[in-house]
């Protein structure tokens, strides 16, 4: 993991007498900081907003398997990537390895479609719900320190 992904909602703003932002981690980002990178209260990390800045953390407090951080994050977004991948749904087993990859390489837009030899049973499958590949999505960003989510369209 190269950056911390945060959802929007995640981010508490510090107010004027306390400059930058709030965030408490737990589950398996703050399992990464602890057991991985091994911070400790003053260490910086990289984090960003999906679909929003990139920026730095500072570890505050370290608890019972969680991490406060606080974040300050570039004035820019970074654009959409100008990059769509066309592709024929490929069988479900290979499709849930492709989906970080496919994130990690800067891709913009995925859109998934049938061809001849797809069979039909393979759009029923669970790999293609947002409760499936938006954590694997997520995990190609972290990777690829990117923060923009890519679009993803079945047809």
């Amino acid at each position: 993991m190269n950056l911390i992904l945060l959802e929007p909602g995640e981010v508490i703003d510090g107010g004027p007498e306390n400059p930058g932002h709030s965030i408490k981690l737990s589950g398996a980002r703050a399992h990464h900081l602890l057991n991985v990178l091994r911070v400790a209260p003053g260490h910086h990390v990289r984090v960003g907003i999906l679909d929003g800045p990139a920026g730095a953390g500072t570890v505050q407090s370290i608890g019972d398997n969680t991490v406060d951080l606080r974040c300050t994050f570039d004035m820019m977004v970074p654009s959409r990537p100008r990059v769509d991948l066309l592709l024929a749904l490929p069988r479900p087993k290979v499709m849930r390895r492709l989906w970080a990859q496919i994130a990690a390489l800067g891709v913009g837009q995925i859109i998934l479609t049938n061809a001849e030899r797809v069979e039909r049973n393979y759009f029923d499958t669970h790999v293609l719900t947002p409760e499936c590949y938006r954590p694997l999505l997520i995990e190609g960003l972290q990777q690829a320190r990117d923060t923009r989510l890519p679009a993803v369209s079945i047809h």
